[in-house]
């Protein structure tokens, strides 16, 4: 089963997968990093964005999504897809739920902040960013789970003993 972790940047997308992937004995795939090796790995996602442009970015970053052709794995999706009506029902979306005091907490902690906060209230872009898109992230999810209190571990713990990830692993 292909478990695909959806989100806002910061919600732990990259990091929960990675724990969950070892839990599952499955492979990983961040498709950011995916994007990042198709640019020969010298640019950073949000590099990339600047330099192609939001409508490009996306094109490439769904033209990887799709390129995934494996039917078992945790795929951590880049915070700005919207959709994955392409995958097939084998799947599950997993979208995870954060408070946005946290995310906005995590983010300011990476060296760099994303490409597309540039104006003088980054917070309030950013907050302004995530609210737009949390109707995407529920309507494409089929399991909802809140980690705003969860480590890292009893997060990954808890998506593993899902009826729904038990019975389709």
């Amino acid at each position: 089963m292909l478990i695909i972790l959806c989100g806002p940047p910061g919600c732990g997308k990259s990091t929960v997968g990675k724990k969950l992937s070892e839990k599952l004995e499955t492979p990983f795939i961040d498709t950011d990093e995916m994007v990042e090796k198709r640019f020969g790995g010298k640019l950073t996602c949000g590099e990339i964005y600047l330099r192609e442009g939001e409508k490009n970015f996306r094109e490439i970053e769904n033209e990887i999504i799709q390129s995934i052709d494996t039917k078992k794995a945790v795929v951590a999706l880049g915070g700005g897809i919207r959709e994955v009506n392409f995958l097939d029902s084998s799947c599950k979306v997993i979208y995870l739920k954060t408070d946005l005091e946290l995310l906005w907490e995590r983010i300011q902690k990476r060296t760099l902040l994303p490409a597309y906060l540039i104006g003088p209230d980054k917070k309030k872009e950013f907050f302004k960013m995530v609210t737009a898109r949390l109707s995407l992230y529920v309507t494409m999810a089929d399991i909802i789970v809140d980690n705003t209190f969860l480590t890292t571990g009893d997060l990954a713990e808890y998506i593993v003993n899902l009826e729904d990830i038990k019975n389709g692993c």
